[in-house]
């Protein structure tokens, strides 16, 4: 069974019509909250899709809960909600999707979508409004697009003349709620380190001197500050070959290929901002055959050292690069070819 938990469902008492809530009641209890609809947790494979058991063309949808986006959500119309809350258990089988046979010639997909119908009154519990559909594709055309009031769950490959459908022919589309950042309360306060006085943060002079941050917690202070006993963990792209690599900082620090394959191009950054000073690491080691390597324009060697254009076949080949704001390119500071 799937209910939808509050769609109109809260009648006003018949004898006195007192009472009673509608959708507007609740929109700004929970609506302006949630940033992105979607299911409740992920963890917990809330509305995951899987294959049926024994396999045929029917997929399963798990018990969980979902947010059901409005695309007719007005913020400031106290009688819409951003979204529905729906709950899915597998009471009587509403929570199995039936998919169409495919016969032809070219391969399908299909969505697996959560729906809300508010063409239907809802009866009591709003159990009747809220339902599991099948958006089916056309053959040869890639994914359909997912229509108003539906929640995407996951997309399903339907091949020509298939009799059933399995997980590996399932790519999950699910993301988790998220809480509007405004909502979520600060994690810790600056507090003043001298004196008796609790420093609110409403003073900048309480702070002009730079601290050292021990085993307390970070504070959310943009005053100089200096950090003690603090481990910075690099974050590593690593992949065994690819034909490219577009470097973010912003996401990486340090980029590594344990066996590459292909002839290697280094793109310059895409979409971050690099600040000056930050340091990038590449770790490039080759399979049985030497690899060439090709930089972006941003890739310089001011340092007296040539970038490096070929791999040592089974050697890793090290290149350390450092941001130069004034020139706005990677400056390489090191490149070192295991022997």
């Amino acid at each position: 069974m799937i209910k939808v938990r509050i769609r109109n469902g809260l009648e006003p008492d018949p004898s006195t019509l007192l009472g009673g809530a509608n959708e507007g009641y609740i929109k700004g209890a929970i609506s302006d909250i949630i940033n992105v609809c979607g299911v409740a947790k992920l963890s917990d494979d809330h509305l995951l899709v899987t294959e049926t058991t024994p396999n045929d063309l029917t997929v399963l949808v798990t018990p969980g809960v979902g947010y059901i986006p409005n695309s007719a959500y007005d913020q400031e119309n106290a009688d819409t909600v951003r979204f529905w809350e729906a709950v899915i258990d597998d009471s009587d089988g509403d929570n199995i999707a039936i998919i169409a046979p495919n016969t032809s010639g070219s391969t399908r997909i299909d969505k697996i979508c959560l729906k809300l119908d508010t063409t239907i009154v809802p009866d009591e519990y709003a159990s009747n409004i809220a339902t599991i559909v099948v958006v089916q594709g056309t053959p040869g055309a890639g994914s359909p697009t997912t229509p108003a009031k539906h929640l995407e769950l996951a997309e399903v490959t339907v091949l020509n003349g298939a009799t059933y459908v399995e997980n590996a022919d399932i790519a999950d589309l699910r993301v988790q709620i998220t809480i509007d950042p405004d909502f979520l309360p600060l994690t810790s306060v600056p507090v003043k380190t001298t004196g008796a006085a609790i420093n609110t943060g409403t003073n900048d002079t309480d702070f002009a001197t730079p601290k050292a941050i021990a085993d307390s917690t970070l504070t959310t202070s943009t005053k100089v500050q200096t950090m003690t006993n603090k481990r910075n963990q690099k974050r590593v792209d690593s992949q065994e070959t690819t034909n490219e690599i577009t470097p973010e900082i912003d996401t990486y620090d340090i980029f590594v290929r344990t066996a590459q394959a292909h002839a290697l191009v280094i793109n310059n950054h895409a979409s971050s901002t690099p600040l000056e000073g930050e340091m990038m690491l590449f770790e490039i080691k080759s399979d049985a055959t030497p690899r060439a390597i090709t930089y972006g324009d941003k890739y310089v060697a001011k340092a007296g050292i040539d970038l490096p254009t070929t791999t040592v076949a089974s050697k890793t080949l090290t290149m350390l690069f450092k941001w130069s704001t004034g020139l706005s390119k990677w400056n390489l500071l090191f490149a070192g070819q295991e022997a």
